[in-house]
């Protein structure tokens, strides 16, 4: 059946299972009218599902910011669903102790042109956002935790800024933003597009113009690892930059450029509008699927 992503007979497809923030914000709310005790029997039963169909787990660095940024206020309308849906996160991803990773793909992009200085920046700043949000599920509101929280929803309207701006780096080697914008509406699916954005995200994430020069088929390399992410980039970019829609996405387009065409991952998501670009690839439910439809390929029952 092709729903059923569990390994078939000779199969050795075992895909890696990452949840958007409001697949676990959903899951939070689903799970609300159980007690603490109870929430935890039901996600390690899930958790049990997913070790028997073979899935394993990775938590996304951006799931975990988005989440902690709803943390920084106490008055924060959204605050004990995500205090909840950050707790789901972290116990759903464990195994053994340990929890999988994906951090930002800027950490990446520097290690590629070799600059330790901004590959140890996004390391330093994945190391806090981790040991935060360890600390609250451990401590609470701590000393330590009061101190630093306010720094994430900085952080993330910094890197929504710096999205953004990316469009406008590396003009010369780009499509111009009225051509990008002409790209975008007509074909959901150009990859001439996808490039021109990955080029921007690259100059943008070194701070300048590289030095080293990225081949055709490094790029390449690059856009199938980045790939969804780049796709809803397209689609993104076809909307007028600063504006609230515009904004929003951005966070979804971290989420899903750890989406590559060819890695295991797929990504649950009960938003429209980051299924749209696996829709549109025919990619759903190979690498992307709402909350629900994993539930059911599971034969698990949350409620």
């Amino acid at each position: 059946m092709k729903n059923d992503l569990r390994p078939q007979k000779h199969s050795i497809f075992m895909p890696t299972i990452v949840f958007d923030t409001n697949a676990y914000r959903n899951l939070a709310v689903l799970l609300a009218k159980h007690t603490e005790d109870d929430r935890d029997k039901i996600i390690s039963t899930l958790k049990n599902k997913e070790v028997a169909a073979g899935f394993s787990k990775e938590l996304n660095f951006w799931v975990v910011c988005e989440l902690l940024s709803h943390l920084a206020d106490l008055a924060d309308t959204e605050y004990a669903d995500c205090a909840e849906a950050l707790r789901i996160a972290f116990y759903h991803c464990s195994h053994k102790g340990m929890i999988k990773y994906s951090p930002a793909i800027e950490g990446e992009i520097a290690e590629f042109y070799e600059s330790a200085e901004i590959s140890g920046k996004y390391k330093h700043l994945f190391g806090v956002v981790i040991e935060l949000a360890k600390e609250f599920l451990e401590n609470g509101r701590s000393g330590h935790f009061e101190k630093l929280i306010p720094e994430i929803p900085i952080m993330v309207s910094t890197f929504k800024k710096q999205i953004e701006s990316g469009y406008e780096a590396g003009k010369e080697t780009l499509i111009v933003d009225r051509e990008l914008k002409v790209l975008a509406k007509k074909d959901f699916k150009d990859e001439q597009a996808y490039k021109s954005i990955l080029i921007s995200i690259l100059y943008n994430t070194m701070e300048k113009m590289p030095t080293k020069v990225m081949t055709e088929e490094q790029l390449d390399v690059f856009m199938d690892k980045y790939y969804y992410g780049l796709a809803l980039a397209s689609f993104v970019t076809g909307k007028t930059p600063g504006s609230s829609k515009f904004q929003n996405n951005m966070i979804d387009i971290a989420i899903c450029l750890r989406i590559g065409k060819s890695d295991d991952r797929l990504l649950i998501t009960d938003d429209t509008g980051m299924l749209k670009p696996f829709k549109d690839h025919n990619a759903v439910p190979e690498k992307a699927m709402p909350l629900g439809q994993y539930f059911d390929t599971l034969a698990f029952d949350p409620s």
